[in-house]
């Protein structure tokens, strides 16, 4: 619309201005109000009254005021759509505008929600994880060492030559049953227990198991028959009897759980205490 506009006001403004008369043209007037024929003697046609100068200035004065209103209204028509095409052209602008900044609000309150959401669903994720943490450690399995050795059985005679058993006694003492229990033994007669147990034993004591909550599994450790000498190291604590392994299990969550001991003993009391350091659960 800007456009044709423009182009109609430079149309007006390059528009020719009306033609003079010509000879011809001036001539039929003049024979119209003479009465006489092109060419013909003035003194052969009627009388009548000549067409004075005066006249003819008027209406050529008439003429090129015509021509100028003319003018004047198609500069007034071409300028008043100019402005309105100016005006729908803002008033365009402005819609556009006014849709991106309502687009950019809504993209920017969008993004807002989003995060929103994703915050939300963080918190819920890790309150669902604290949770069930929670759950899992109140109520899963847990295999500890219960007792080690017969209270009621005799002291351990170390010379006499034989197998000494020894029973170990594997609970459950969580909420839950031990899944897949697989229990380690380990006896060794030395002076001092390496730092590092190494609890490689190359088998398990006997098959998987399953021990319930509240459950004992019994397992036996032996002690081989030993000879003089070692006995009498052991009684003057040269040398010491040491008792160490492991117990491999599921949780009943699925989680794999791990309990590893080591105990030394007396054989003056045949009592069995706690090397803490080597005692570790997970």
């Amino acid at each position: 619309m800007l456009f044709l506009s423009v182009l109609a006001l430079v149309m007006t403004a390059e528009a020719p201005a009306p033609a003079a008369p010509a000879k011809n043209d001036i001539a039929a007037q003049q024979q119209a109000v003479v009465g006489t024929k092109p060419g013909a003697h003035p003194s052969k046609a009627a009388h009548h009254p000549p067409t004075t100068d005066a006249s003819k200035l008027s209406s050529n004065e008439d003429q090129q005021r015509l021509s100028r209103d003319r003018d004047d209204r198609t500069y007034q028509l071409a300028a008043r759509g100019l402005l309105v095409n100016a005006l729908y052209l803002l008033a365009t602008i402005g819609i556009l505008i006014a849709a991106l900044l309502a687009n950019r609000h809504g993209r920017v309150r969008h993004e807002q929600t989003l995060d929103a959401v994703k915050q939300q669903l963080t918190i819920t994720r890790d309150s669902n994880d604290i949770a069930r943490a929670a759950y899992v450690t109140a109520n899963r399995a847990i295999i500890d060492i219960g007792t080690i050795g017969d209270p009621n059985s005799r002291p351990i005679t170390l010379d006499d030559g034989e197998k000494h058993t020894i029973p170990i006694d594997f609970k459950n003492i969580g909420r839950l049953p031990a899944l897949d229990v697989q229990p380690f033994l380990q006896v060794a007669i030395q002076e001092l227990l390496p730092e590092t147990l190494g609890f490689r034993v190359p088998k398990a004591l006997s098959a998987p198991t399953v021990i319930g909550p509240g459950s004992s599994r019994e397992m036996f450790a032996v002690i081989p028959a030993l000879s003089k000498t070692d006995a009498e190291a052991i009684v003057s604590g040269k040398l010491n009897i040491f008792l160490w392994g492991q117990a491999t299990y599921d949780d009943f969550f699925g989680n794999q759980r791990l309990t590893q001991f080591c105990f030394r003993c007396d054989p003056a009391t045949c009592q069995w205490s706690d090397v803490g350091q080597h005692h570790h659960m997970t």
